[in-house]
């Protein structure tokens, strides 16, 4: 009886260290994932802030030294979905503004932002079917000591504009 207790009492062990091993492991994913509820002829905007203190540091593409601080790619993935009923397929926008690191525009052309649109008929948005917009967000590596010195560790700050 004893034993059969101590053999339950490992697998409950076994089983509670693997779920913590792959809540830790997933937690360290660089993805984040929202819903946009959008209507016709409107504009909702996401405001974004890739920080290094939420996760992973983003580092210039290629240059990733420890994978566990760091990361060449920051992913935003929205599913937008329609709040009202239409009659027709409606274009889904989503545009970047505002792009800024450490909260100036300055150095913000190393910042790479490509969207990206996945749904069963492109952009068009219906009612039965959502469109799922990726934002991923890359840096371009630095030309000099000071631009990259100016960047490191930093916020990068941007809207997403989603419009139909």
């Amino acid at each position: 009886m004893v034993r059969k207790l101590l053999v339950a009492i490992l697998a409950l062990f076994i089983v509670g260290g693997s779920v913590s091993a792959f809540a830790y492991w997933d937690d360290l994913s660089d993805q984040q994932q929202e819903t946009v509820s959008i209507g016709q002829g409107l504009t909702v905007t996401a405001t974004e802030t890739t920080s290094p203190a939420a996760g992973k540091a983003l580092v210039p593409t290629g240059k990733v030294r420890n994978a566990l601080s760091e990361t060449d790619s920051h992913v935003y993935v929205y599913t937008v979905t329609l709040d009202q009923q239409v009659t027709t397929d409606l274009t889904l926008t989503a545009t970047i503004n505002n792009l800024e690191i450490d909260g100036l525009t300055e150095n913000a052309g190393l910042a790479n932002v490509e969207v990206t649109y996945t749904g069963a008929n492109g952009q068009a948005l219906n009612n039965d079917s959502d469109v799922v917009v990726t934002v991923t967000v890359t840096l371009t590596e630095p030309g000099t000591d000071v631009q990259y010195n100016a960047i490191k560790t930093t916020d990068i700050t941007f809207d997403v504009d989603f419009s139909a």
